[in-house]
């Protein structure tokens, strides 16, 4: 008679609860109409018999801080049975189980709502859920959210704009607390949820979400497992944050050799566009290129170079006049590179000048012809392999400059992560 009591009690609180909440262990007997009668002994007893039959387990705070919610998988009845018996109780919560919810409750009303359902019949909230990558490109796409994405985790936020506006249905007022990147078999990007944040979207975009479901093999990236289940930081730093920090670098870098800075902006917050390509398609990847142009040769500062080298050429024209050009911005590095400093072969100059020309000469291209849309999952490989060199380039010239005897004698040392190459594409 006890176990059903106990089990209705159990059932009842976590369908009630706001968050499908474990019952605490040390509640149970003063809920029991006849507390004289339901010792702590017999309470437990029966805990266990419920456990063996397999319509409750137990959560510990010995195992995840916060028994209160499901976070992660049941252990074996056994082992759970051993610590209900030594562990403190009021670090205990019980769950009925999945077969006991489905005896209890309609779970039918939740079919709009899948991810919902599954936190109802008892799925860890933790549970990591695997989706294509362009699933995030309407949010990444519309102005009116707030996107964050920082290589390996970000957010999904309403501005301030639209939150609670009658211009923006309540349906899509999404909040996305986080996510991260994960990789299929092929180590192809896909993003990775967790149950506990997709169950709190609505209905319309739970449907969404569900319609780009992995089902094949994937795992999170480590350093997210990393921040989200052991809070530690990631050791290494991604190719965008480095080449970030790398032209930072080069300024400082000018600073000591007296020099004005060689790049007129550097950035504190991440451009949205300087990221993974969401959906690789040849438009999406020329428009990344075209802004990381922008960030790289646009961006160089022709008083870098002073009087070290002539800002201007003379181009003989083919009807034989002579006319005066600006130089660009590669042009003028490089010559001040040849000048300033001497390699034992050509391989260093390109090694630094052939990854920044190739970022220029890729973007011109639709200058020069009319480019057709395509799909293709290359144009990530080919993102990948372009902003991997440039952050070689920016840190090999980061490197050559920090050789300089003023910058020796100023005691300036080049960042851990630069010199032993901590960086990493996610």
């Amino acid at each position: 008679m006890m176990d059903k009591t106990i089990l209705k009690l159990v059932t009842g609180f976590y369908l009630r609860s706001s968050d499908f909440n474990g019952m605490p262990l040390d509640t149970i007997a003063s809920k029991l109409q006849d507390p004289d009668e339901a010792s702590a002994a017999q309470v437990t007893d029966a805990i266990v018999r419920l456990i063996m039959e397999e319509k409750v387990t137990l959560t510990f705070s010995s195992i995840f801080v916060n028994p209160h919610i499901k976070a992660l998988e049941d252990l074996p009845p056994g082992e759970q049975v051993e610590r209900l018996l030594k562990e403190d109780s009021s670090g205990i919560c019980v769950y009925p189980t999945s077969q006991v919810i489905g005896a209890a409750t309609d779970t039918g009303v939740y079919d709009d709502r899948p991810f919902t359902k599954r936190m109802l019949l008892g799925d860890p909230q933790l549970t990591p859920i695997f989706f294509d990558l362009h699933v995030l490109d309407p949010y990444y796409s519309d102005p009116r959210y707030l996107y964050s994405f920082n290589d390996y985790d970000g957010s999904i936020s309403v501005s301030d704009e639209y939150f609670e506006s009658e211009n923006m249905p309540e349906r899509d007022q999404v909040l996305l607390q986080t996510f991260g990147i994960g990789y299929d078999s092929n180590r192809s990007r896909v993003v990775v949820v967790f149950l506990r944040y997709l169950s709190d979207l609505s209905a319309e975009h739970q449907r969404i979400w569900h319609a780009h479901m992995r089902t094949d093999e994937c795992q999170m990236v480590y350093e997210y497992y990393q921040n989200s289940f052991l809070a530690e930081w990631a050791e290494c730093l991604s190719v965008y944050q480095a080449i970030m920090e790398e032209q930072k670098i080069l300024n400082s870098l000018a600073s000591r050799l007296g020099r004005s800075r060689l790049f007129k902006v550097t950035y504190d917050e991440r451009p949205p566009e300087f990221s993974s390509l969401l959906r690789p398609t040849l438009k999406n990847y020329l428009e990344f290129v075209l802004g990381f142009d922008k960030m790289l040769s646009d961006n160089m500062s022709k008083e870098f170079f002073a009087d070290d080298v002539p800002l201007e050429e003379e181009v003989q024209r083919k009807d034989g006049r002579v006319e005066v050009r600006q130089k660009g911005t590669l042009a003028l590095l490089e010559e001040w590179l040849r000048k300033t400093v001497r390699f034992r072969d050509e391989e260093p100059y390109k090694a630094i000048m052939e990854p920044l020309r190739e970022v220029r000469k890729i973007r011109q291209r639709p200058a020069h012809s009319v480019i057709q849309d395509a799909y293709d999952t290359d144009y990530i490989r080919q993102q990948d392999a372009l902003v991997e060199r440039v952050h070689n380039a920016l840190a090999g010239l980061c490197i050559v400059l920090s050789t300089h005897p003023r910058v020796k004698v100023s005691g300036y040392v080049l960042p851990d992560w630069l010199e032993k190459n901590k960086v990493k594409i996610y």
